[in-house]
């Protein structure tokens, strides 16, 4: 049931690439972020713990950040931080202890985490990441910028225009689902997997702690399964090709940033119409 065939996928990914050029004259555009059913855990190596989340764009006329461009929470933002130590209680701590937070793939995914010296402080083994309702990211500026964000800008969108695009994604939609299916999909599994078709249970059980999902499932996740079983299928066509890599997971992010993308220009909708 793969509502688009992969190359449309890529397609209007390409297309979101030109209609969103580069620059680094002027910041890029606040985002959004969809908020999580359950803390996210953070993978920590070389001294951070990060974990991938969807966002969205909040502002049309503004251009996508690179990739990598640091952003921080906007004031109020309702994040947390979920601190477990090896007895099993936890620690929550506000979400202004957030440090690290670095676009992905243009406006579709941000990378978010911690200093790995917080866990060490408290005596932590683990740490999570919970995102609430109505979360936005601003771009931190760099020198030379042209055309800044201003503080009325700022409160505009992170206010009035991110309590709005709330109302465009349902929670429990299969969109929804979706993309925080393929996030987590992308925090279980080591960077370069690329599991062949005859592994895909094991390795979707190792990536979601489920089974595949049967017929009575929500049909969001069982979309994500299907492109996992076509991103597998790819991978076996690409072992028998000589010097051709493929990337699994650029091949399930085209389903997710898709996703991203629709949501945006639904928001974007909303904001012409006031509704």
């Amino acid at each position: 049931m793969r509502a688009k065939p992969i190359t449309s996928i890529f397609g209007s990914l390409l297309l979101g690439a030109l209609a969103f050029p580069l620059t680094s004259h002027a910041a890029p555009q606040i985002l959004g972020l969809v908020a999580t059913s359950e803390p996210t855990p953070l993978n920590c190596a070389d001294g951070e713990c990060r974990a991938e989340f969807t966002a969205f764009c909040l502002q049309e006329h503004r251009y996508a950040p690179p990739n990598g461009h640091p952003y921080r929470p906007a004031r109020n933002a309702d994040l947390a931080v979920i601190l477990t130590k090896s007895d099993g209680s936890e620690i929550k701590l506000p979400g202004s202890i957030i440090k690290l937070v670095n676009s992905k793939r243009g406006f579709s995914s941000v990378s978010m985490g911690i200093s790995r010296a917080v866990l060490d402080e408290t005596g932590a083994v683990s740490a999570a990441i919970e995102v609430g309702e109505y979360v936005s990211l601003i771009p931190e500026p760099e020198a030379g910028d042209k055309e800044p964000l201003s503080e009325v800008e700022i409160a505009h969108f992170t206010g009035a225009v991110r309590t709005q695009a709330g109302a465009a994604l349902d929670p429990m939609s299969d969109d929804a689902v979706s993309m925080r299916t393929v996030t987590k999909i992308f925090n279980n599994l080591p960077v370069d997997a690329t599991p062949l078709t005859h592994e895909v249970e094991d390795t979707w059980r190792a990536a979601t702690g489920e089974a595949l999902p049967g017929d009575d499932a929500q049909d969001g996740l069982k979309r994500v399964a299907e492109e996992f079983q076509f991103c597998a299928r790819m991978n076996d066509w690409a072992a028998g090709q000589p010097n051709l890599e493929l990337s699994f997971r650029g091949c399930l992010a085209a389903l997710h940033d898709e996703l991203s993308d629709d949501l945006t220009r639904r928001i974007w909708k909303r904001q012409k119409t006031g509704s």
